[in-house]
């Protein structure tokens, strides 16, 4: 079978692994660019986030229906499976919930930013239902901070999986550039 956004992928993967050349025109509403700041290290930042892009995209191209969380664990860069989340039952998530439900809306604000993401919830902001971002490009222009520019389908979109994709690459923070 053959996934139902394969060309899009294909598109995603090419500029991935070349970058957006100058005839690619965006699908979508256009592009939205992101400030990743990093500790010095941007280069290794970007290029994590890509490796673990690229595996993505190249997974979901090459096997559908949809790969179950186990086929993702064994398909992703094992440095990025170890830095995500546990995968919490229902009763650890519901207990989790009614805590954080019990903090103030800043210090609630402030936990889900730092809290590592579980890898199934991650996957799931890739699924072709779920999916509204592509990787359009990315450059470094400092140690510091690199530009990212995702093709994005709507507007506003849920962009906390990049997110947690450069924070696990080793960023500190990523910030919409019209924030």
């Amino acid at each position: 079978m053959i996934p139902p956004n394969v060309s899009r992928l294909k598109q995603e993967l090419r500029r991935l692994l070349e970058g957006a050349g100058l005839a690619d025109k965006p699908q979508g509403l256009g592009t939205v660019q992101f400030k990743v700041v990093c500790r010095g290290d941007s280069e290794t930042v970007l290029q994590n986030a890509k490796e673990v892009l690229t595996a993505l995209v190249r997974k979901a191209i090459s096997e559908w229906p949809w790969p179950d969380d186990h086929k993702w664990r064994n398909a992703l860069p094992q440095w990025f499976v170890e830095r995500c989340g546990e995968e919490l039952t229902a009763e650890e998530a519901e207990k989790w919930l009614e805590w954080w439900r019990g903090l103030p809306w800043e210090k609630q604000q402030q936990v889900e930013k730092e809290k590592p993401w579980s890898l199934s919830d991650w996957i799931y902001w890739f699924h072709p239902n779920q999916r509204t971002w592509y990787w359009w490009d990315g450059q470094c222009t400092s140690a510091y901070v690199c530009r990212v520019a995702t093709e994005v389908d709507e507007w506003p979109f849920p962009w906390g999986a990049l997110d947690w994709l450069f924070r696990a690459a080793g960023a500190v923070s990523v910030k919409a550039e019209d924030e």
